[in-house]
């Protein structure tokens, strides 16, 4: 893995007119380096950056919408009027906004993205931004799903899941659950490693390993496994969804 921790505006242009080769822009941002986000605490304040769309088509243009990834981001804008029930950027004005990103639930590298869509007539651009960053927490080592298969030699048999914090961990196990009584979790042989500083991104980490237990002739299912604990005093959860693949009937 790699850890970038920067916001990355990157433009991405579409809907050229046939009759031509060259492409006229229809906007233009006043900012495309790198903007560095760092570590997110937990429970930090949220991240606000500020940045400016010039519309330099010459008419003016419908802004149409913005699209982000997760819940964590949202915006403000200013520099728009409404004109038959759309939002108007006039030619040659500046849309000014505001894009806010908040702490992020889970720990560990985080990728979250907002697009912009600008349109005029049959024409259209849209602006692709990328919040990048390392956020402190439990972060999941298994993907979207812990998948067991009953039968199959690569099946896991313990749940992992990293820590990670800007200052040394001091992490203790509190509550372990699953939905199903199909997997569960062995609180008791859970194992946590040391805290150890890593350079590449900037915050200690450590990982947490639990056995998981499945019942006898378990058939294909699917439930989460929950996690509590405290990082450095502060509660953190963690929640893993998990599938059976195979096997025979319950």
């Amino acid at each position: 893995m790699s850890f970038m921790p920067a916001l990355v505006l990157v433009l991405f242009l579409g809907g050229c007119d046939d009759k031509k080769s060259e492409f006229v822009k229809l906007v233009e941002i006043d900012r495309d380096s790198q903007v560095d986000v760092g570590v997110m605490e937990l429970n930090s304040e949220p991240y606000t950056v500020k940045f400016q769309f010039q519309n330099v088509s010459g008419d003016d243009l419908e802004f149409e919408r913005t699209e982000p990834t997760c819940g964590c981001l949202s915006v403000k804008m200013s520099g728009l009027f409404k004109k038959d029930g759309k939002q108007i950027l006039a030619e040659g004005k500046v849309l000014k906004v505001d894009m806010k990103l908040d702490s992020i639930a889970r720990g560990g590298l985080f990728e979250e993205r907002m697009l912009v869509f600008f349109n005029q007539a049959d024409r259209s651009e849209h602006f692709k931004l990328i919040v990048n960053g390392v956020s402190e927490g439990l972060s999941t080592e298994h993907g979207e799903f812990y998948q067991f298969r009953p039968h199959g030699k690569a099946s896991p048999t313990k749940l992992t899941f990293g820590v990670a914090s800007k200052d040394k961990i001091d992490f203790e196990l509190l509550k372990v659950g699953s939905s199903s009584d199909a997997l569960t979790l062995e609180v008791e042989g859970a194992e946590i490693s040391e805290s150890e500083w890593d350079e590449s991104y900037g915050v200690h980490v450590s990982f947490v390993t639990i056995p998981v237990v499945a019942q006898e002739n378990i058939g294909p299912c699917s439930g989460s496994f929950l996690v509590n604990g405290q990082l450095n005093g502060t509660d953190v959860d963690l929640e893993q969804r998990w599938q059976v693949i195979g096997g025979g009937g319950l």
